[in-house]
């Protein structure tokens, strides 16, 4: 189009092998005879990506043609044969005609007699070119493979054949501009080198100067991103999962704050996302706890872990699944009215029975036994043995009453002695199958106004569950039978339900893709704990894995839209962070090698790998359940109660001497010498070590005993302790343990202390108070550096990572506080860690590594994970790496460069 040439040439060439001769040709051409001022002299289109020979002409090629005066074709055989470089030539013929079609031939062989091309010699150029009287021609193949020079005469001569006709001039007057242009930037170069130096020393005083403002400053922006990415992260943790742990982990990336590490800490809670492919109507967990089993549309599908292992089909598709309880055999019903048993180990070792029935949606087996109750529209309902995979058989079949629409359901008791059914408008019906051959009704439950939708029995006791399109949830006592409580809060019906194994929670999914988890500890007081909100339609199926930690929902997903099963962790009936959880205790200790001493009786356990622990041992003590426990710095001694005895942990005798007392608190002093004891309500008394040897010293006389009521210098020569009812704060002498000097008394009457702690630097004391107060106070005189506010209640218990930078608090609210302690006057709350529990009565701790935090509650002992490698590891493993459209919505400043790439 002539008038809109943005290109002085265009450059046709074969990829294969011209491609590094084309970019040098490109760039030679552009800054032959360039003033220096100017970034180019002219401009080249080069196409430099590879296109597929059958496709036309891309829309990029064919504005370059458009937008260029000239036609450069690099010659060759090569060339020759690509359809690329004919299907360009012929549209440069077509179009432009052939004067300004330039032929460089770099390799074969081009040969004209008197303006006749001689088609027997020629071997480079394309047959749209053999008609055409000879073009203007210049030969590269001299300088072709040579390592080519801008400076080198005959590289220069080359160009000059190529650029003269471009510009319209002659050969020589360019080469005389282009030497002058040479001339004009040497000395422009030298004028600034000049000016340069005469600038340089202020330059760098000024650079040194600002570089520090700008190294502060860079920094700055990339906490502030780090933060903003950790914020973002926290909003889309539940609608977009994988997203959120791209964005945590390009957020530790770009400034490892503690912020963005207490992010880390808590992302274990953000929901992992396993693809269905297809729709995903139920899902099941082996009891075994490594296998996962989703109904979808053609068949169910088993799963290791989150691996698709094996997909059993079925006509239509499955509408519910179960194992059974040795894990060995897997069922499956279908909307065609089939059930199908598989061998878990071999799938394909399966039968079927056919119900004649379209439509059976409802599958559960009968505790340790190989039978399952299989329920159709209707409430139909069959009893199957399911003992040969290759046969099932039917045992008994349950008389219908009418109840249930088409998608009926069914709930087996845990006994395996009652069956309910839905029965008409929301009654509840109550089988007794003892007699698998002659089911008989014995109950008959109501209060629902509309159909029951699901239908659940608890893992233990008479309680059973029922959900129905009034958007209720009953819970009942089919001993008597009579009602406990009705739970509401659900939108669009009740859809899915599932107890937790453990008996402590009931998870109920909605038609609207909402996920309530309520306490059912006490069913007739049963309470809501979290809604759990990120599914984009109706949760299709609940379960949960054996040991109660993980909630698995099977729905659909957005951004994009696809069915998928969510895998929630989750603790009694709260979401949690914890990596691992260990058997209920109310004291905890780790020493080294990643060994964790807890609970009653007190047991040993091997967290090497922290989400898979190992019991190493029982340790056996004279002391009474929920001790306190303190390993030695070396870790080759554990103390527990009173009096202090030195035990091996890795030995399974009980302790030489006998213990009588209770111990509120015992505490090594860092270098292991000195133990700080005492009992309940009771002063600390200083016991000296020496091998396993272990004597009663000095007596802290007006101190009180606390869980975490004592606290030794990182010399072991100064102890910090709680005063009686916590109204003063004492400071101790203790380098002489059998004659101690008390040598500060400080006034807490305001905010009486609970809790106390040495920094590592032993110039910080951080106490814990009855109110909720958290304060960082000079050892030396006392006086208060920082407050913060945060619990509500005491805060009884304090760790402190070994680095000194990291501090966990412990209220009676259910959680953990994380704080960024690296500044004394500055404490930064930087997470919350929650488990459901309550820790008035709780201890914390770090381990010596600093990798783990570990909580004991008297519910249980979780850990939490602070290896920030193995939670970066983890948020990769678990999400894709960050496409670029996402990438440039949360950072479109920061070039492209997923963390997980």
């Amino acid at each position: 189009m002539p008038g809109n040439e943005t290109y002085a040439a265009f450059i046709s060439y074969s990829h294969a092998t011209d491609h590094e001769l084309g970019r040098l040709l490109q760039q030679g051409i552009e800054k032959f005879a360039k003033p220096w001022y100017r970034q180019r002299a002219r401009r080249v289109f080069l196409d430099d990506s590879v296109l597929a020979a059958e496709s036309d002409l891309t829309q990029a090629i064919l504005d370059g043609l458009a937008q260029s005066r000239n036609f450069l074709l690099l010659a060759s055989p090569a060339s020759a044969l690509s359809p690329w470089v004919a299907k360009e030539v012929g549209w440069w013929l077509e179009n432009r005609g052939r004067r300004t079609l330039f032929v460089l031939l770099t390799d074969g062989e081009a040969a004209w007699d008197n303006g006749v091309l001689d088609r027997r010699r020629t071997t480079a150029l394309p047959l749209a070119l053999h008609d055409v009287p000879e073009p203007r021609c210049v030969d590269l193949r001299k300088i072709r493979g040579v390592k080519l020079d801008p400076r080198n005469p005959g590289w220069e001569s080359a160009l000059a054949d190529v650029v003269a006709p471009l510009d319209g001039i002659d050969k020589t007057e360019l080469i005389g501009h282009h030497l002058r242009e040479r001339r004009r930037t040497r000395r422009t170069i030298t004028a600034t080198i000049s000016v340069l130096v005469v600038l340089l020393v202020a330059a760098v005083i000024f650079a040194v100067r600002s570089e520090q403002q700008s190294d502060r400053a860079q920094q700055q922006t990339l906490v502030a991103t780090s933060r903003q990415l950790v914020a973002q992260a926290a909003a889309i943790r539940d609608t977009r999962p994988n997203t959120a742990r791209q964005l945590l982990a390009q957020a530790y990336r770009m400034a490892p704050a503690a912020e963005v590490l207490g992010a880390l800490m808590e992302s274990p809670s953000i929901p992992r996302v396993v693809p269905g492919g297809s729709a995903v109507h139920d899902v099941a967990f082996s009891p075994r706890g490594d296998r996962m089993a989703m109904a979808r549309d053609g068949g169910f599908a088993l799963y290791e872990g989150v691996t698709e292992r094996a997909v059993v089909p079925v006509d239509k598709y499955a509408t519910a699944v179960a194992f059974s309880a040795d894990g060995e055999r897997v069922v499956a019903t279908t909307l065609t009215g089939a059930v199908v048993v598989a061998d878990t180990a071999d799938p394909n070792r399966r039968g079927t029975w056919q119900s004649g029935l379209a439509g059976m949606n409802s599958v559960a087996f009968i505790a340790n036994e190989p039978v399952v109750v299989v329920t159709g529209s209707g409430s139909r309902t069959w009893l199957l043995d399911v003992s040969n995979p290759l046969a099932p058989r039917e045992i008994g079949k349950l008389p219908t009453s009418g109840g249930g629409g088409f998608d009926s359901t069914s709930a087996v008791s845990a006994d395996g002695s009652t069956v309910a059914l839905p029965g008409p408008f929301g009654a509840i019906e109550l089988w007794d199958i003892t007699d698998r051959a002659n089911p008989k009704k014995r109950a008959v439950l109501s209060g629902h106004t509309t159909d029951v939708s699901i239908l659940r029995f608890a893992p233990r006791g008479a309680v059973l569950a029922s959900g129905s399109h009034d958007d209720t949830v009953r819970l009942w006592n089919t001993a008597k039978p009579e009602p406990y409580a009705v739970l509401s809060g659900s939108t669009l019906q009740v859809t899915a339900l599932a107890f937790a194994p453990d008996g402590a929670a009931l998870a109920v999914g909605d038609g609207n893709g909402f996920i309530n988890l309520w306490d059912v500890t006490d069913p007739f007081r049963p309470r809501v704990s979290v809604l759990m909100r990120g599914h984009v339609a109706g949760i299709n199926g609940l379960a949960f894995s054996q040991d109660s930690r993980v909630l698995a929902s099977a729905s659909e997903d957005g951004s994009p839209r696809r069915h998928v099963v969510r895998l929630w962790n989750v603790l009694a009936a709260a979401r949690s962070s914890a990596v691992a959880v260990l058997p209920p205790g109310t004291t905890l200790a780790f020493g080294p090698d990643h060994l964790l001493a807890s609970g009653y009786p007190m047991t040993l356990h091997d967290l090497s790998d922290v989400t898979r622990p190992k019991l190493v041992r029982t340790i056996r003590t004279n002391s009474v359940g929920g001790q306190p426990v303190a390993f030695s710095p070396d870790g080759t001694r554990l103390v527990t109660a009173l009096p202090v005895v030195l035990m091996d942990p890795h030995s399974d005798a009980p302790p030489a001497a006998t213990q009588t007392d209770r111990a509120e608190s015992v505490v090594f002093s860092p270098d292991g010498t000195l133990i700080g004891a005492a009992p309940n309500g009771q002063p600390f008394t200083i016991w000296k070590r020496v091998g396993d040897q272990v004597t009663p010293a000095g007596t802290l006389t007006g101190s009180q005993a606390a869980r975490h009521g004592i606290s030794f210098s990182p010399d072991g020569r100064r102890a910090v302790t709680r005063g009686d009812k916590g109204q003063n704060l004492q400071l101790w002498d203790v380098s002489a343990p059998d004659s101690p000097k008390l040598v500060r008394t400080d006034d807490t009457k305001t905010d009486p202390v609970e809790s106390v702690l040495f920094r590592p630097d032993g110039d910080v004391v951080v106490t814990g108070s009855s109110t909720g107060l958290i304060t960082m106070r000079h050892s030396g005189d006392g006086s208060t550096i920082a407050t913060a506010s945060r619990h509500v209640g005491s805060v009884a218990n304090l760790a402190l990572r070994p680095d000194g930078k990291l501090l966990a608090s412990a209220g009676e609210s259910g959680e953990i506080v994380l704080w960024d302690a690296a500044d004394a006057e500055r404490l930064i709350e930087v997470g919350t860690l929650r488990a459901g529990g309550r820790y008035s009565a709780a201890s914390i701790a770090f381990s010596p590594d600093g990798t783990m935090l570990g909580g004991a509650d008297g519910q249980s002992t979780m850990i939490w994970s602070v290896d920030v490698p193995e939670l970066l590891g983890r948020l990769c493993e678990e999400s894709e790496p960050i496409p670029e459209s996402e990438w440039r919505q949360y950072l479109p400043d920061v070039p492209y460069d997923p963390p997980c790439a």
